[in-house]
Order: structure tokens, then sequence, then C-alpha cells
């Protein structure tokens, strides 16, 4: 008789969904007291180590599924994110992401911040010119996307995506004044926001805000 216990079949191992539900975040005034969506913490576009196998049960369906866009990883070195070296496996990651999303009807959403692959206005843009966007919307959150010299002068920089990349058919909402830091990679800060750079936006933006 066959020994049963011989040559063990290991167990199917599920790769987790790693999910940061971002309680205090809220869409207002649309939809007050209503949840967005999640925030998918640890899921870098650089690393497939990380990414989710499923996004069953990660949010409800309609609501936002939100990522950073990809960090450096310690294999890198000193080879910033951003480089256009680094796009063809952050365009995997989107079209993998936006898959998964289709299958529980989530909106897969991007968050640009100034140490990820879409890193800026500029680069945020041509990605959704490509083919790999499809799906995809993406949110601004000023205090991760800027440094502290870009804050410093920020009235001309939040009247410049105002007047551009915040009138684009994709993007979904808003992340002021306080950014989501380390939230959306390790090591991240967000910058503090002037109170008249925030005053400006105020008098001027259009579209929900995720207050977090």
């Amino acid at each position: 008789m066959a020994d049963l216990h011989a040559n063990p079949v290991p167990p199917a191992v599920a790769r987790p969904v790693s999910r940061f539900h971002v309680g205090s975040a809220r869409i207002t005034p649309d939809t007050p007291g209503g949840l967005a969506g999640v925030l998918l913490r640890g899921v870098n576009a650089l690393d497939e180590t990380t990414w989710p196998l499923s996004l069953v049960g990660a949010a409800e369906p309609g609501q936002l599924v939100c990522v950073a866009t990809g960090w450096a990883t310690p294999e890198m070195g000193d080879i910033p994110a951003w480089l256009p070296r680094n796009r063809p496996v952050f365009d995997a990651f989107a079209q993998h992401l936006a898959r998964l999303a289709t299958e529980v009807d989530v909106v897969p959403t991007l968050i640009p911040f100034s140490r990820g692959v879409l890193s800026d206005s500029p680069s945020t843009l041509t990605f959704l010119r490509g083919s790999a966007s499809k799906g995809w919307r993406f949110l601004l959150s000023p205090p991760d996307l800027w440094t502290p010299q870009v804050a410093e002068n920020g009235v001309d920089h939040i009247a410049r995506l105002l007047e551009t990349i915040a009138l684009h058919e994709s993007f979904a909402g808003w992340i002021m004044p306080t950014g989501l830091a380390d939230n959306l990679a390790p090591g991240h800060a967000a910058v503090r926001i002037p109170a008249e750079v925030h005053a400006h936006w105020q008098t001027h933006a259009t579209g929900p805000t995720l207050h977090v």
C-alpha cells in the first residue's frame, strides 16, 4: 500500500490582499458619511511579489481601490522609481490590477507621489495617454505629490493643477489638506500645505475631496 505521507503535496498558499481601509476618508460633500474606498498598503508596482492576486472583499462594487504609483526597491539601489526604464513593469502592474478590479466591479485608482513612477503631472498624463491606463482613475494629493520647495510656491502650482490635470476625464478627486505619508510608501513623508495654498484650492477646486 502506498505511503500517503510520502512526498506530500504542499498546501496552496494564496497571497493575501494587503489593504488599508481609510476609515476616516470620506467623500464630501457629495456623499456625506460615505466611504470612498480603500488604499492598498504595501502594494508596490515595481515589486511583483507584492501584487495582489485578487481584490475580492477589498471594497464594495463601485468604490475606489487606490494604490501608490510604485517606489524604488532595495535591489534598485539609487535608481529612482520615476526613470523611464521602470515604465514597462509599471504598465504591466496597471494592466494586472485593472483586470482584478474588473472582476469585482471596483475602480482602480492611482495616487501619484513624489517618489513614485508617476511623480508629477507630466508623467501621469503620459501614462493616461497609453493603453495600460484603460479603466484607471487617479487622485491628486498635493501634500504627497510635492516637495517642500514646490509647496513654498504652492499657489502657482495648485493653479496649474486646477487648470490642467484636474480637468482630465479620469480625475477622481483630491486628498487635501493632509496627505497619506507612509501609508503610500515606506518612509514617504507628506509636505505641509501653506495656508494660502489651501485657501486658493478651497476657492477654486472642484470635484470630491477625501479627508483622511
